[in-house]
């Protein structure tokens, strides 16, 4: 028990730092998608709390949670629910959409591989018919100059935050690794080869 609770917590301050990241600049793709459409006051102040309370009030959520590791796969999907309301919300402009889907699938695949992606797809479409359900649905074909320039920090800047945690976790893992193989071949208790 002890063990899973450390090793969600260690999930959880994983994903922290690249969700603030990522959804403080992705905030900045979405309000780039979102202004050129009328929208009410709320979809404004739900952008503030998704971009810049949200990832805070995740990462609480999931260390103070019984089983940190279930709680923060949760905020996963919440994540991907909001990516779906945002690419609805913006009317599905090409290139705000395809940058907010694509960073969050990637995001997926790496804290937890086919399987949460496959969710996380689901949430996204069930994100979407949220915002068809609220907003109505509505489709905008082509992407403004400020769109492009408002993308460009999420195409690059997110990227590198999940490669530096991906790093970070494989040199964590040969670290591991070295630690085992000299365990296996000195005896713990007397340091002599056991072989």
């Amino acid at each position: 028990m002890d063990n899973q609770q450390g090793k969600g917590l260690s999930f959880a301050k994983r994903i922290y730092m690249p969700r603030i990241v990522g959804l403080g600049i992705g905030s900045l793709s979405v309000f780039a998608g979102l202004y050129p459409v009328p929208q009410p006051t709320w979809v404004w102040l739900f952008l503030l709390f998704n971009g810049f309370v949200w990832p805070h009030l995740a990462y609480l959520i999931s260390t103070r949670a019984a089983f940190p590791y279930q709680a923060e796969r949760r905020n996963l999907l919440c994540d991907s629910l909001f990516g779906g309301f945002w690419a609805a919300a913006m009317q599905f402009n090409p290139l705000p959409t395809v940058t907010i889907l694509a960073m969050m699938a990637m995001n997926n695949v790496a804290a937890g591989g086919l399987r949460l992606f496959i969710h996380g797809s689901l949430a996204q479409l069930s994100g979407v018919l949220l915002s068809w359900l609220l907003l109505g649905p509505a489709f905008t074909g082509q992407a403004t100059q400020l769109q492009i320039y408002a993308c460009l920090p999420m195409l690059t800047l997110y990227p590198m935050a999940v490669g530096m945690v991906c790093y970070q976790l494989a040199i964590k893992l040969s670290e591991h690794k070295r630690t085992l193989r000299a365990l296996s071949r000195t005896d713990s208790l007397t340091g002599l080869l056991n072989h």
